[in-house]
């Protein structure tokens, strides 16, 4: 049986067709363009700020987190009410890392296969890790994907903006492909060695939350 586009969208993102404003696919930004012309002058007092907590678990270099740490007193002179909070990350590493393994298949696997000597090693083992995928691996990480969308949507209709750390590490030495551990945890595979904050590129890649809510990091 075949299935309309509304159909397909709620089937494998949980939204529903973008016939209700409410729930509108989460990459789009509904609202008109002037809006970006405005001053962005205001009165930022009873502005709710959610502060990052752990984002699931991520580990982060004390430098890090003392430097996003240390800026919350500037939420808070501007009257800002300032709270600990965050949208629900459990298993959302995970299925990160499923659906990078399949962005890299889709967009690599053909060139590397032709020209092996062009790729270096991390690119060949995400390729690897795709072909080792199912589609029921795939499926559940798109479904933790749809959730988080959904989830990130009512945490900012709560709040205005979420602070976070925008990288786990402190600049390395060009000559250290990627760090093997962050803050004492082992990064055991590429993806993990690799893999920014959940919040961050969460936020531009698979797990980007709605264009219209802003996400904001103390950390620069």
């Amino acid at each position: 049986k075949s299935a309309s586009c509304g159909e397909a969208t709620r089937a494998f993102t949980g939204f529903a067709p973008v016939s209700d404003p409410r729930l509108i696919v989460a990459v789009m930004i509904d609202e008109p363009g002037a809006r970006f012309r405005a001053s962005l002058e205001r009165d930022f007092k009873g502005a709710r700020v959610a502060w990052f907590t752990d984002l699931g678990g991520v580990p982060f270099e004390p430098e890090i987190t003392r430097v996003v740490n240390a800026n919350r007193k500037v939420f808070a002179d501007l009257g800002c009410i300032v709270e600990q909070a965050e949208p629900d990350f459990t298993g959302v590493g995970e299925a990160f890392a499923t659906l990078r393994h399949l962005s890299y298949h889709s967009s690599y696997a053909t060139l590397a296969r032709d020209n092996p000597t062009m790729f270096k090693d991390t690119v060949k083992w995400e390729i690897a890790e795709a072909e080792r995928q199912s589609s029921a691996d795939v499926a559940k990480a798109m479904a933790r994907q749809a959730r988080l969308y959904v989830e990130t949507a009512r945490f900012f209709e709560k709040y205005e903006y979420f602070v976070l750390p925008v990288t786990q590490v402190e600049p390395f030495d060009i000559a250290t492909e990627y760090p093997t551990s962050v803050n004492g945890v082992a990064m055991p595979t590429p993806a993990t060695r690799s893999r920014p904050s959940v919040g961050s590129t969460a936020s531009r890649s698979s797990m980007r939350p709605p264009a219209k809510s802003r996400m904001r990091s103390g950390s620069g």
